[in-house]
């Protein structure tokens, strides 16, 4: 981590002033990244509230369940263990990662990072346990599409972006396959009256 800037929330400048030596003392930052669980408590919705354009602004209501801590408590731990068995390192925890709720316990700090609300729409064979199917066309309606984020079936905590896109390239294909050519409009002619 040489070349860090001091962050003092970070472990401080005992540890900047091990990184400027980073021979005498190797070290390094560990990243816990966790998949959330699905949760059917958890809401996307419109607020009353309205943007510059008068459109109703976003309100998320985001749950946590009890198996998203012990899954950044249980693997943070797995690993600073498996570090000190090996005799290769030892890993300082912050103290939220040992709370009874980690995550509700950075969530003040906002340290916890990611937050990608997916699946809200979610694809399914089956409209009792989705929103779109396979084509990300929605259930029961024969002219309409979602593509994003929204029609993945688990969240993950990678940006999805890549994903996303392949995903759009995929419903253009199976659109330019579907919508009959007579609905797509003939281009004016140069020089006519229309």
């Amino acid at each position: 981590m040489t070349g860090d800037a001091l962050r003092c929330d970070m472990g401080g400048i005992e540890d900047w002033r091990a990184s400027r030596d980073p021979e005498a003392n190797p070290w390094g930052r560990v990243v816990v990244n966790s998949e959330q669980a699905l949760n059917p408590e958890s809401r996307v919705m419109l607020s009353e509230e309205r943007d510059p354009f008068g459109l109703r602004r976003i309100r998320l209501d985001w749950q946590t369940l009890p198996i998203d801590d012990r899954t950044i408590q249980d693997s943070t731990l797995a690993f600073a263990g498996h570090l000190a068995d090996r005799d290769e390192g030892r890993v300082r925890l912050y103290d939220n990662v040992l709370a009874e709720s980690p995550i509700r316990a950075t969530e003040a700090e906002q340290r916890l990072n990611g937050w990608h609300q997916m699946c809200t729409t979610r694809m399914s064979d089956d409209p009792a346990t989705g929103v779109v199917d396979g084509d990300c066309k929605v259930f029961g309606i024969s002219n309409l599409y979602i593509g994003g984020s929204s029609v993945f079936s688990t969240p993950g905590f990678q940006n999805p972006t890549y994903t996303i896109v392949q995903l759009a390239l995929r419903l253009g294909d199976h659109l330019a396959e579907t919508i009959p050519a007579a609905a797509t409009p003939e281009p004016a002619e140069a020089g006519g009256d229309g």
